[in-house]
């Protein structure tokens, strides 16, 4: 692995979070000209298994093509996704500072949440689901946006208690993994929560062709381990589920919901997220009482494994402070922006390079800049220091250690330090500005995307900032079509939106 942070694109990767089914997780941000501020993102970059198969590339590009549609307040947001010029696809999404609501539940202290708890949580998911199955595209055509993969894995709360559903848009690359009876152990974990037809596709190495009762499925296997406090397990043939309760005493209405939810048949399970919802709060009406069990499921996380988070918000906040742009191994030119993503201009041609040998490994004498925290990630007295481990000679005959002697090198070093210094002092300052965003699509999508005269990528895109909002001079070019111009004034706090139809100009005679 390198040594942190490093470039990927024009993207800034900072830790690994962790490995899923698809690749690795990572903190990070995206670096442009001129920025004045970021939000954190997740970033996934996916393993080489599935960047040298163009057609799992392929799937994982349309699939995020859809998933960029998504936004709701249950749904982490996607950013961007692509290929990174290594030939690495990524996707990048909003970074939710929560855990994964299975971790919680391993927690020995936590054990299971309160019958009002569970409600909660499966209500929440089956309003980010409903968005999806119910989402429309530009002309206005409703498209079934199917998760596929929902667990308590893609399942992740914050200490507020507020719950986010991520991981949309990824289930034909990680089926399209799948060969024969071959099924990866990471996702054995999750067979359970599949419904019988997609499991067995799965199973068959098939790719999935199912609809929106799989989710409802899985909202049901979901609502099933909050109730009993167990760990489903796998079918062994299209049989009901086990019954609920060995733990503790269930109403037998809550029973009948995740039974019904849960029907081998999909002709016998609630229609649409919308109708489980509403069948839990009328059966769970009684229990609620009127009840917001947020607030104490935020306390749970925070008491358990609110120092996890906690050290995730330091991180961002210590990167925060420091100018990205003056660092060493990050002044690379920008040029190298992510391309053949699915609203991104280019072929989608995949590369055979490693994902961790481009654009990671500077040259020359190293003074890489590195957060220690005592053998973690995040956490502990993080300090930042200028790494020479790995310097190079610059000049024949120079013995080992000898450029650490100079005067003139040392004086430098000095100069930069204090640079830093001095930068992370102004960033501090301006810390307390409030970030606000634009969010721009077209149809079709692709079109080159101009702010104020600079280029900012193409179509659909978000476009994040802080401090002050000024007014934006918004052009919007595609080849063939006629360009579109607006001026759009944000307010503090406020994300607007701009979707524009193209009219596709009249062939030259």
């Amino acid at each position: 692995m390198p040594q942190f942070p490093f470039r990927a694109g024009t993207y800034v990767l900072f830790a690994e979070i962790g490995a899923g089914t698809l690749g690795t997780v990572y903190i990070g941000c995206e670096l442009t000209e001129g920025q004045t501020g970021w939000q954190p993102l997740a970033v996934r970059i996916l393993d080489g298994s599935i960047s040298q198969r163009p057609d799992a590339v392929r799937l994982f590009l349309d699939e995020q093509r859809s998933a960029a549609l998504l936004q709701h307040h249950n749904i982490a947001w996607l950013h961007d996704a692509g290929v990174l010029p290594d030939g690495s696809p990524f996707m990048a999404s909003e970074f939710v500072f929560g855990v994964p609501l299975r971790e919680l539940l391993r927690v020995p202290q936590v054990g299971m949440l309160s019958l009002q708890q569970a409600v909660y949580v499966v209500r929440e998911a089956c309003d980010a689901l409903q968005y999806a199955h119910e989402r429309y595209d530009m002309t206005g055509q409703t498209i079934e946006v199917v998760h596929g993969q929902f667990s308590a894995d893609t399942l992740l709360v914050d200490m507020e208690g507020k719950v986010k559903v991520v991981d949309f848009g990824c289930l034909g690359t990680r089926n399209a993994t799948v060969t024969n009876v071959a099924v990866p152990a990471k996702l054995q974990r999750r067979m359970s929560y599949m419904a019988p037809e997609l499991r067995a596709q799965v199973e068959a190495g098939l790719l999935p062709n199912i609809d929106r009762t799989a989710d409802i499925y899985s909202l049901g296997a979901l609502l099933w381990e909050l109730l009993s406090g167990e760990t489903l397990p796998v079918p062994e043939s299209d049989d009901p589920p086990p019954i609920p309760g060995t733990k503790r005493s269930i109403p037998m209405q809550l029973t009948k919901v995740v039974l019904k939810a849960m029907s081998p048949r999909r002709e016998e399970r609630y229609p649409t997220a919308l109708a489980l919802r509403r069948a839990l709060e009328s059966e769970a009406a009684a229990l609620l009482q009127g009840a917001n069990p947020a607030p104490s499921l935020g306390q749970i996380v925070t008491t358990s494994l609110g120092h996890r988070i906690e050290g995730w918000q330091s991180h961002v906040l210590r990167w925060q402070q420091v100018d990205l742009l003056q660092v060493p191994e990050l002044q690379e030119p920008l040029t190298s922006a992510p391309a053949a993503g699915p609203w991104r201009s280019g072929n989608s041609n995949v590369g055979t390079t490693n994902a961790y040998t481009s654009q990671r490994v500077p040259t020359g004498v190293s003074q890489r800049l590195n957060l220690q925290s005592g053998g973690q990630l995040v956490g502990g007295n993080t300090s930042i220091r200028v790494d020479l481990s790995q310097r190079t000679q610059v000049a024949q005959g120079s013995d080992d250690g000898s450029l650490l002697r100079r005067p003139l090198f040392l004086g430098l070093l000095l100069v930069g330090i204090l640079t830093i210094v001095v930068a992370a002092v102004v960033r501090l300052s301006r810390s307390g500005s409030e970030q606000w965003s634009v969010y721009i699509d077209s149809d079709p999508r692709g079109a080159e995307i101009r702010v104020n005269g600079q280029p900012q990528g193409n179509t659909p895109k978000r476009i994040v900032k802080s401090g002050q909002p000024e007014p934006l001079n918004i052009e919007i070019v595609k080849d063939g079509y006629e360009a579109s111009r607006a001026l759009v004034v944000p307010q503090p706090g406020q994300s607007p939106r701009i979707e524009v139809k193209l009219r596709e100009l009249p062939a030259a005679p």
